[in-house]
């Protein structure tokens, strides 16, 4: 769907749900698909409290580093992506400072 255009150099992302969020059809898509400028952690959020299946394109994303959440976390399909484990206790440590700074939601 379509709802306008957008000058060259502008992030996508920002105007990347209005296509679903204006849609006053009978056909009510759950699935947004996005070139990499769509792609945003705001935009991840929002789309998934809206319950939108948000699928961008990620450039580079063999430069990314993915944590699994323990050692013994396996995928099926995409378990060699996964380089690292989340270190929980690094974030337990730190999480009150980051919400000090105001880097976390203080929200309920």
């Amino acid at each position: 769907m379509f709802t306008h255009f957008i000058t060259c150099g502008v992030w996508e992302a920002v105007y990347i749900l209005d296509g679903l969020l204006k849609n006053i059809s009978d056909i009510q898509p759950d699935t947004l698909h996005a070139d990499t400028q769509g792609q945003s952690a705001p935009v991840f959020a929002l789309s998934y409290l809206l319950g939108i299946k948000l699928m961008p394109r990620i450039r580079n994303w063999k430069d990314f580093t993915f944590f699994r959440p323990t050692q013994d976390a396996v995928y099926k399909y995409i378990d060699p992506l996964f380089k690292a484990v989340v270190d929980w206790k690094l974030i337990k440590t730190h999480w009150q400072d980051s919400k000090a700074s105001g880097a976390v939601d203080q929200g309920g």
